[in-house]
C-alpha cells in the first residue's frame, strides 16, 4: 500500500509548478528529475510526454508489464496568470481544496499516486511504466503523437478517473473530431479566405473581411442536470452529451466554433 501522506506531499510539489495545457515544459522537467533521483530509466518525447520505467521486483520479471497512465496538464480556473501562478491548497473538513482556483487534482493526484509507487521499493510489482501525457485537456495531442516504442506495456491502469473510490474496467478509447474552419457572414454566405483567426484571446469574435463568425451556444440542455458535457466517462453510451451535439451542429452549418456545455 502506498503512503498516503507521501502522495499528498508529491501533489503539493506538483501544485507549485504552473502546468496549463500546451505549457507543460516545467512539469516535464520535474518528472525527468524525479526519475533521475531514483536512478530510473526515462524518456521524453517532442510533445514533452514522459515515461518512467521501473524494473520488476526480483522474481516477478516474467509478469506482463503494467503501465500507469496520467496526464500532466490541468484546467486553470481563477488564475490571473496560469503560466506563473501556483495552486494554493488548503484542507477543510478532511478535503483538500484550492484558494480561488482549480485544484489540479485532475490529474495531479493520479500522477502523484503513480510517482509514489515508483518511489516505494516495498511494493511488489511487475515491470512498471509511468506514462504522463501532455495537453489532455485541450485535444489529447500528446497521447495522439506517442511513438509505438514509447510505451511497451499492453496492460494499462488509467489513473485519470471520474468517480471517487471506483474502478472501471473496459477498453480504453477516445474519438476526436475536427474539420476546416468556416466563417459565416451576416448574409449567410460561407467565407474562408483571409480569416484573421478563430477567436480573440480576450473572448471576442475574430473577423474575416466581409463577415464574422457565427457563435452557437447550447443552454438549458438536459446534460447540465443529468450528464456531464465532457463525455469521456460515458464513452460507451450512445446518446450524445452536449459535446456531441455541439460537434453535430458545427458539422451541419459549417461553423468554426461552438461554445456551451
Amino acid at each position: 500500500m502506498i503512503d498516503t501522506e507521501r502522495v499528498f506531499s508529491i501533489f503539493r510539489e506538483l501544485n507549485q509548478i504552473p502546468r496549463p495545457s500546451h505549457h507543460e515544459e516545467r512539469v516535464a522537467d520535474y518528472l525527468c528529475q524525479f526519475a533521475e533521483r531514483l536512478q530510473l530509466e526515462y524518456e521524453r518525447d517532442k510533445e514533452n510526454c514522459v515515461v518512467i520505467r521501473k524494473p520488476a521486483t526480483p522474481g516477478h520479471e516474467a509478469a506482463a508489464p503494467i503501465a500507469l497512465l496520467n496526464h500532466m496538464d490541468m484546467v486553470c480556473v481563477g488564475m490571473n496568470d496560469p503560466l506563473s501562478d501556483p495552486v494554493v491548497p488548503y484542507e477543510e473538513n478532511g478535503w483538500m481544496k484550492a484558494r480561488g482556483t482549480s485544484l489540479g487534482a485532475d490529474n495531479g493526484i493520479g500522477l502523484s499516486m503513480a510517482l509514489a509507487v515508483l518511489e516505494d521499493d516495498s511494493i511488489v510489482h511487475p515491470a512498471l511504466e509511468v506514462i504522463t501525457t501532455t495537453n489532455e485537456e485541450d485535444g489529447m495531442s500528446g497521447a495522439s503523437q506517442l511513438g509505438k516504442e514509447f510505451l511497451k506495456g499492453r496492460k494499462v491502469i488509467n489513473l485519470d478517473s471520474e468517480d471517487y473510490d471506483t474502478i472501471t474496467t473496459g477498453a480504453a478509447g477516445a474519438r476526436l473530431a475536427g474539420g476546416p474552419a468556416v466563417a459565416i457572414s451576416a448574409a449567410g454566405q460561407r467565407h474562408v479566405p483571409g480569416c484573421v483567426g478563430l477567436a480573440s484571446p480576450h473572448g471576442g469574435d475574430a473577423l474575416c473581411p466581409g463577415g464574422g463568425f457565427l457563435r452557437a451556444a447550447l443552454s438549458g440542455h438536459p446534460d447540465r442536470q443529468h450528464r456531464p458535457a465532457h463525455r469521456g466517462a460515458a464513452f460507451h453510451q450512445r446518446e450524445g452529451g452536449a459535446e456531441d451535439h455541439r460537434r453535430h451542429l458545427a458539422g451541419a452549418v459549417g461553423v468554426a466554433e461552438t461554445i456551451g456545455g
